[in-house]
C-alpha cells in the first residue's frame, strides 16, 4: 500500500462543543479561504477533513501540482492564524511542517506532549494557542 504524501492539521473553533457545530464552522472556514470549491463540500484532489465528537477538527492536505506541500502547509496555517475563532492548532510533524514547527512550537514548550528536540514523524506538535 502506497501512502500519499500529506500534511495533517488539527484544530478547534471556540464555542463549538459538538461534531455538527464544528463541521459547519470547518466547512465555512474551508469555503471562505477557498480550500473547497464554493459549490461543493468535497475536493478529494486537495484534502480530506472531519470533526470528532468533542468538536475538534482535522484537515489533511494532499499534494497539488501547482504547489509544494511546504507551500500548502504555510498557506493553510496563514489562514488559520487569520481566523480568530480558531483557539488552538496542532500539526503532525513531518518535513513539510518543519518551518511552522520551528517558528511557532517553542512558544508552547510547557504544553507540548512531544519532545521538540527529538521529533519523529507524526508526533503531534502544538503551533498555536489563543487565550
Amino acid at each position: 500500500m502506497k501512502i500519499m504524501p500529506h500534511i495533517t492539521f488539527r484544530f478547534a473553533f471556540g464555542g463549538c462543543a459538538s461534531k455538527s457545530e464544528s463541521l459547519t464552522k470547518l466547512r465555512e472556514f474551508l469555503h471562505h479561504n477557498e480550500w473547497l470549491p464554493s459549490d461543493n463540500d468535497y475536493d478529494t484532489t486537495l484534502l480530506s477533513y472531519h470533526t470528532d465528537d468533542t468538536g475538534d477538527c482535522e484537515v489533511i492536505l494532499k499534494r497539488r501540482p501547482e504547489y509544494t506541500l511546504d507551500e500548502l502547509a504555510d498557506m493553510f496555517f496563514n489562514d488559520i492564524i487569520k481566523t480568530k475563532e480558531i483557539i488552538w492548532t496542532k500539526v503532525l510533524y513531518d518535513s513539510h511542517v518543519e518551518n511552522i514547527v520551528g517558528k511557532y512550537a517553542g512558544a508552547y514548550l510547557l504544553r507540548q506532549t512531544s519532545d521538540l528536540s527529538d521529533l519523529k514523524e507524526n508526533d503531534e506538535v502544538i503551533v498555536l494557542i489563543r487565550k
